[in-house]
């Protein structure tokens, strides 16, 4: 079962802070923070902003591990992996769709939910060395995808009205179906227009 539940916020760019926050770190005992990126520092701010959650950034190994360990109060209680979806489109023609471009109500050349389905195999790969409960999130920083392709790519399908729709290949799906409750939380960032935050629950 997914339960798909959405908020949106005024900014997910709120300057914070949240390494250090709460804590009385000196310059004797304060460490240097791993490098992020800037979709890792991104949601390390979110997540601090809104759910008041550290994210503690995870040195990366010759083996997978995931992006960083989420802390509560009480310590260590997920760990998270972060992906983007970044714009793929070469000019606005790519954008601009006529009528036979459609089959069955979607884009006949639409792949984002398939690119949407590779980033969770990655993740998963990359998450499964833990014992904690996982967080998968995508920031979409492009304008081809939405949270819809990861309904997609978790369900295998799109509801309109009584029709099922997907662009996703079987293998694909079959696929998904054995890994998609490897992971409890999925999140998604949508950066434009406007921030907003979805997530998806596993009841893994």
């Amino acid at each position: 079962f997914f339960a798909v539940r959405s908020v949106t916020y005024c900014s997910v760019l709120d300057p914070v802070v949240p390494y250090q926050q709460g804590r009385q770190q000196g310059p004797e005992s304060r460490t240097e923070e791993p490098a992020m990126d800037t979709y890792e520092r991104i949601v390390q701010q979110l997540f601090a902003k809104r759910f008041n959650l550290t994210l503690h950034k995870i040195k990366e190994h010759s083996e997978p591990t995931p992006d960083f360990e989420v802390h509560s109060s009480a310590g260590c209680v997920a760990v998270l992996e972060v992906k983007a979806i970044e714009c793929t489109a070469v000019d606005v023609s790519d954008l601009i769709a006529t009528e036979r471009d459609f089959v069955c109500g979607s884009l006949a050349k639409d792949n984002c939910a398939s690119r949407v389905a590779t980033k969770i195999h990655t993740a998963i790969r990359q998450l499964e060395v833990s014992s904690h409960p996982k967080i998968f999130v995508l920031v979409n920083d492009g304008i081809e995808a939405d949270q819809f392709d990861l309904q997609e790519a978790l369900r295998g399908y799109l509801s309109y009205g009584d029709e099922k729709v997907t662009m996703l290949p079987a293998r694909a799906w079959e696929r998904m179906v054995v890994d998609r409750g490897k992971v409890d939380l999925y999140v998604w960032i949508e950066l434009h227009p406007q921030p907003q935050i979805h997530w998806v629950a596993t009841g893994a």
